[in-house]
């Protein structure tokens, strides 16, 4: 089947999922994924250290779900930001 799609399409290999990068850099953090128990995993990575492991049904879900726990990570709250200008009371 294979080799037959190869024909038709060249030298491109169709496939029928999303390809996924295995690791990827977001916000100074690395994202590993991986699967266990066909289970989509995103290792979240602060230089060495594991710091977070984040679960989806496939990659995709995984490595959003992985992304949304690092900006909860970088929020800032309002009284140390200085892009926020002070409430006038």
């Amino acid at each position: 089947m294979m080799e037959e799609l190869a024909m038709v399409f060249g030298s491109r290999i169709v496939a029928s999922e999303d390809v996924y990068p295995s690791t990827l850099e977001y916000r100074m953090y690395q994202i590993q994924t991986i699967e266990e128990h066909r289970e989509a995993i995103a290792v979240i990575y602060d230089g060495e250290r594991e710091v977070q492991r984040e679960y989806g049904k496939d990659y995709h879900q995984a490595i959003e779900r992985a992304k949304a726990w690092i900006d909860e990570q970088d929020e800032m709250p309002e009284e140390f930001d200085l892009h926020v200008e002070p409430a006038i009371v």
